[in-house]
């Protein structure tokens, strides 16, 4: 097997025992975690140096780019020997949170010849995380169990490149432009309901052996801010509109009555519209893709939860 070095990055994150984390099989906002680990790689890879969150100390570049009901947290480099952060930012509480707790990216640049399958490109990938000897999480000091069963693959992806000042670029130390494909991940991921609102504090480490050897501690404060119950179902709004559903724009009419009532003030009114919402999504979205209609049904649990303390 043709072996190239493998880029990784490792972070820390925080949240509160109460919020649930999910197992690695949980659809989210609508996509697999394995296709949320490619977006993050595709999110943080483009991003200038100047205002890199993995080569943040402090936080203050932690919400560059970021968009969407899903959050990205991020670690640092740890290539070339012990890697530390202790990062302290702010979260909407409306936010998933995903992050991985060591992660490995491949492709084919700057290897020559070139792996010839994706097959392969996935093999040298494995090799290395199940080389993986210590990943330790704990969320307000309370310990986070069975770490490896959170281990998250991601379909094949490609990255683009507008700008040559980027993350890429920094790596390997020659200018990326373009478009990399095919690329692919691998790596233990954990994904995070939207917290509670408050202070949160997460410690991570993990060792992985030569050739890579590589170890980091890190420690991110994460305050949780309340916001709108509108910015809830603009979220919400979003990945409907992004399902690839033959009646999206009739399930998108309920979700945009209830941004009109919750922006008007019509709390009441705005969650039966997301009652009906769900009640169309029962009949609709279920009998054929269960999964989705799940994550559709507890996503709008929260937003009702969440608009009963305006009442």
């Amino acid at each position: 097997m043709k072996t190239k070095l493998i880029l990784l990055f490792t972070l820390a994150f925080s949240w509160h025992v109460s919020a649930a984390v999910l197992p690695s099989d949980a659809i989210v906002a609508g996509k697999t975690q394995g296709e949320w680990s490619a977006e993050w790689w595709q999110w943080v890879f483009p991003i200038s140096t100047n205002q890199n969150p993995l080569l943040d100390p402090t936080g203050q570049w932690a919400h560059v780019n970021q968009s969407g009901p899903v959050f990205f947290l991020v670690g640092t480099f740890a290539i070339d020997g012990p890697g530390a952060a202790h990062r302290t930012i702010a979260v909407s509480e409306a936010k998933h949170i995903f992050f991985p707790l060591n992660n490995y990216q491949n492709d084919n640049v700057n290897v020559p010849p070139p792996l010839p399958t994706i097959g392969e490109l996935y093999e040298v990938l494995d090799w290395v995380v199940t080389n993986i000897t210590e990943l330790h999480a704990s969320i307000d000091g309370v310990p986070v169990p069975n770490l490896r069963e959170h281990r998250v693959i991601s379909p094949v992806y490609s990255l683009e490149f507008t700008d040559p000042d980027n993350l890429y670029t920094y790596f390997i130390g020659q200018h990326v432009l373009g478009v990399i494909e095919p690329a692919v991940a691998d790596g233990y991921y954990l994904m995070l309901e939207p917290l509670t609102v408050g202070v949160h504090v997460i410690t991570f480490s993990s060792s992985t052996p030569p050739p890579i050897d590589s170890s980091f501690d890190i420690t991110y404060t994460i305050t949780v801010v309340e916001v709108p119950v509108t910015d809830w179902v603009e979220d919400m709004l979003a990945v409907v509109e992004q399902a690839p559903l033959g009646e999206r724009d009739r399930l998108m009419q309920p979700l945009l009555r209830a941004h009109k009532a919750f922006a008007g003030g019509k709390t009441k009114p705005g969650m039966n519209h997301l009652r009906g919402f769900q009640r169309l999504v029962e009949r609709r979205v279920a009998p054929d893709n269960p999964a989705l209609a799940t994550d559709y049904m507890i996503s709008v649990d929260r937003i009702i939860e969440r608009a009963m303390r305006d009442l």
